[in-house]
């Protein structure tokens, strides 16, 4: 059998069309410990930017960080236990709040296609992730 040498630009452009045909995926996999999330309501003040801090309201059993810049992640945790081990819990749904106000609720353990470049292009700046 006779193999044709292909240049760069034709692996490129293969390597390109593979990529096109994986649907981007968002999903969050925690390793808290039960510990982590808050035993009352409280307000706490995030910094959002270098230059920017936020008063935010963290409601009981959860855990709030920043992700990737200017997004704020809140876990729930209404049983407070882990996120890990034999008895963990696991994602049951997510609300993404846009930057331009739009609450999107869904119903799944990760955000898929559209949504998902949302989340990577900094589109969104709210993620309520609820976990039971």
């Amino acid at each position: 059998m006779k193999y044709k040498h292909c240049g760069n630009s034709d692996l490129k452009l293969s390597v390109v069309s593979f990529l096109l045909d994986i649907e981007l995926v968002y999903k969050q996999e925690p390793a808290l410990a039960s510990n982590l999330f808050t035993n009352e309501a409280r307000t706490v003040e995030l910094q959002v930017s270098e230059t920017e801090t936020k008063e935010i309201e963290v409601s009981k059993n959860s855990f709030a960080h920043r992700f990737s810049g200017e997004t704020l992640i809140i876990y729930h945790n209404p049983t407070r236990k882990n996120t890990f081990g034999a008895d963990k819990v696991e994602i049951q749904s997510y609300k993404l709040v846009t930057k331009d106000g739009e609450e999107i609720v869904i119903k799944d353990s990760e955000v898929k296609a559209g949504l998902a470049e949302k989340v990577r292009d900094g589109e969104v700046s709210r993620i309520d992730i609820f976990l039971g």
